[in-house]
């Protein structure tokens, strides 16, 4: 997984290009912003900084990390202003803030999260926030004849792409598409107040930890 996204870094971006998903970005752009505003917000998997972008509009401070360096000098070329730190860190090894932050977000991050990892990293997540801190998370909706076709699935459930990068390099990459009532579900143990937020090309939910 790192090492496709490190080489994948340079055309990440396309993923936001599609027209027919504008309309719901612009949405959850809003719906985003709406949610971290004047709040310090913790991110994980920022990748090129597109989500990282839209908090910082609101956000009193977002501390944004990825484990690659090479995504995170794409987002570091976005002006995210004065506001936004950024940290090489993996997802499961975040940074101890010295002030934990109040919201914690991972966009385009659940679905590549093995089903027996879920809780592991609910869990470490919730611990570098403030007690009760949010959690808001974006991410893809299965399109047939848009999304990249699901080519295994393992004994776990975990369904997997493959993906061809432009220099023809081939990549298995774990890819969940939970529906609403699955994604409540692994929610449920670790949050309560949970929202959701459903569209076509996309979802969003927010909810807080226990």
């Amino acid at each position: 997984m790192a090492a496709y996204y490190r080489k994948r870094a340079p055309h990440y971006d396309e993923v936001y290009a599609f027209p027919a998903r504008e309309a719901d970005l612009a949405t959850l752009r809003a719906w985003l912003a709406q949610r971290v505003a004047g709040r310090s917000v913790l991110e994980v998997a920022a990748g090129t900084g597109y989500w990282t972008l839209a908090a910082s509009a609101t956000a009193r401070s977002v501390v944004a990390t990825d484990l690659n360096p090479e995504t995170l000098a794409i987002a570091a070329g976005k002006g995210l202003g004065p506001q936004v730190t950024l940290r090489q860190a993996d997802a499961f090894d975040l940074p101890v803030l010295a002030e934990p932050a109040e919201v914690g977000m991972a966009h385009l991050w659940w679905s590549h999260v093995r089903l027996q990892d879920q809780a592991r990293f609910l869990a470490h997540l919730a611990s570098r926030l403030q007690p009760r801190g949010r959690l808001l998370m974006i991410d893809e909706t299965f399109v047939r004849h848009v999304s990249t076709p699901i080519s295994r699935r393992d004994a776990e459930g975990n369904a997997y792409q493959a993906r061809i990068l432009p220099d023809g390099a081939l990549f298995e990459v774990v890819k969940n598409h939970p529906d609403e009532a699955a994604l409540v579900a692994s929610l449920e143990p670790a949050c309560e107040a949970i929202e959701t937020l459903w569209l076509p090309h996309f979802w969003a939910v927010g909810a807080t930890f226990r």
